[in-house]
């Protein structure tokens, strides 16, 4: 049984890390290059703002 609780443990850590990893540092890259970048993408820049505000508020209510 502890053998087993620690490999879940160690499961949900290390998916813990990977999200972490995809939500605050992947995606802010990919939102700094679309800003960045030369060319005006309005899809993709209304889609930024969108994930941005979905992030604040849910930072907002999780507090």
């Amino acid at each position: 049984m502890s053998h087993q609780f620690h490999s879940v443990f160690f499961f949900n850590l290390v998916v813990s890390i990977l999200v972490s990893f995809g939500c605050f540092l992947v995606l802010p890259y990919e939102c700094f290059n679309t800003v960045e970048s030369n060319k005006l993408d309005v899809e993709k820049l209304s889609f930024w703002c969108q994930y941005w505000i979905l992030v604040a508020a849910l930072q907002f209510l999780s507090e």
